[in-house]
């Protein structure tokens, strides 16, 4: 029983950040002393199983994990799970908690097999932040407030959550990067667009025309990056190299939006369910074979950022022209009325 119980708290201690005390956090978790909790590191103490259920649940791992139990099993911690009212700006902060965490690690990394446009950069421009925020609201939330409403900027800006947006990014550009996109990338995105011109959701094709402006402008700055193989935030290139981004053009598969963090040599991962919602676990046999998946379609692709400038052009272009082609000449009364 000691030698479960010390490879239990050897495990634990692998999750956390050098600045941060197992011992403390034990303690805290089950209201006990620091040096109550020590005796149990230690091994002095033997660990109840009501302990080992409070513990395995405020870190969200499974015991079959952590023991090396063969049980066939993967254990998941499941988001969105909750049917009360939702608010986006919880999701958000979640997000915003998650990568601040990871950036206490002093060794990080990430990798990313984008299904979508990386989540992140939705919030680099107030307009596509606001639209994205009220997509989700009405059409994936299925909000009763939302049932009846169409998109205004003027009504529905989601400052809270498009400041939440901006410090996500922020730690967001923080993390070294590894992500593997597609050629249909930006298909979900303008599809949402399109289907909600045609449902007559935009308040005024000027509004549509101003998402689809900072849409570009968005593929603008990603562009930009990429020529320069590192992360900066907005209007700070040239004060500095960032965080390296490395992105690959994926042909093969599509896939899904999973994301994969390796804080101090130790894995976990994010896969993407019902648009918003995310599979967490730490089981070292699913993320090795996810990493293997990852390892093998990135032998298979080509790189765009850094090197690749024919290729790279060339993938942004054809973007940019289709978001393009979804704008809606204004007439001449119309711009008129918008220069007023």
């Amino acid at each position: 029983m000691k030698n479960l119980q010390a490879t239990f708290f050897q495990y634990l201690g692998s999750l956390l950040p050098q600045k941060q005390s197992l011992a403390v956090e034990i303690a805290d978790i089950l209201g006990i002393s620091v040096d109550a909790a020590y005796r149990r590191l230690r091994g002095e103490t033997g660990i109840s199983l009501e302990e080992l259920v409070v513990i395995s649940k405020q870190f969200s791992i499974s015991l079959d994990t952590v023991l090396a139990l063969q049980t066939g099993s993967v254990s998941f911690q499941v988001t969105d799970f909750d049917e009360t009212p939702r608010d986006f700006k919880i999701y958000l902060q979640q997000m915003l908690d998650l990568i601040l965490q990871a950036n206490l690690f002093d060794n990080k990394q990430m990798y990313y097999l984008c299904k979508d446009l990386t989540f992140f950069h939705f919030y680099l421009y107030p307009e596509l932040a606001a639209f994205k925020t009220f997509f989700w609201n009405k059409t994936i939330y299925n909000l009763p407030e939302y049932r009846t409403e169409q998109f205004s900027l003027k009504e529905y800006p989601f400052k809270e959550c498009y400041q939440l947006g901006q410090r996500i990014i922020a730690e967001y550009n923080k993390i070294p990067s590894v992500e593997m996109w597609h050629e249909e990338s930006l298909n979900s995105t303008l599809s949402q667009i399109e289907y909600y011109y045609h449902s007559g959701y935009f308040k005024t094709d000027d509004e549509m025309n101003q998402v689809l402006d900072a849409l570009l402008n968005c593929l603008n700055h990603i562009q930009h990056q990429l020529e320069l193989g590192y992360k900066f935030s907005l209007g700070t290139v040239g004060e500095g190299e960032g965080t390296t981004l490395h992105v690959h053009m994926n042909e093969i598969v599509i896939g899904n939006n999973i994301i994969q963090l390796e804080l101090n040599g130790n894995r976990q991962v994010f896969i993407n369910y019902s648009v918003l919602g995310y599979l967490h676990t730490r089981d070292e046999r699913i993320n090795n074979k996810i990493m293997n998946d990852f390892q093998i379609l990135l032998n298979r692709s080509y790189q765009i950022s850094n090197v690749g400038e024919r290729q790279r052009n060339y993938f942004f272009n054809r973007l940019k022209k289709r978001v393009k082609s979804l704008k809606i000449p204004l007439k001449k009364h119309q711009r008129k009325s918008l220069n007023k």
